[in-house]
């Protein structure tokens, strides 16, 4: 797990959201890889949300996507609105002119 948290860290803006899911809620305590205690305390030293899902019950599933595309439009839609154009992402299919315009290497 902190190889996966280390990478975020690393390979992403260090200010994204992050989410820790722990799956399998319709197990048994026995039966979990990691108890509940343990993940919601790794969430908070990395200052990530915690949820408990089910994708066999379908539990926390709506609420876990509901919460993350939250956290996405608040980082980048409404943030979006207050900055210059230099600071934002265009996600917007590139043309045809431009492709052909890149260089071989890029």
């Amino acid at each position: 797990m902190t190889v996966w948290i280390q990478s975020i860290y690393q390979h992403s803006n260090p200010n994204i959201s992050k989410v820790l899911v722990g799956n399998k809620l319709d197990l048994e305590a026995d039966f979990r890889a990691v108890n509940k205690h343990t993940a919601e305390a790794l969430a908070k030293e990395n200052d990530m949300d915690y949820f408990e899902t089910s994708a066999y019950k379908n539990e926390n599933i709506q609420e876990m996507l509901n919460h993350i595309m939250e956290k996405v439009y608040d980082l980048k839609i409404k943030k979006k609105e207050s900055l210059p154009a230099s600071e934002t992402i265009n996600l917007a299919k590139p043309r045809q002119s431009e492709m052909n315009n890149q260089r071989p290497d890029e």
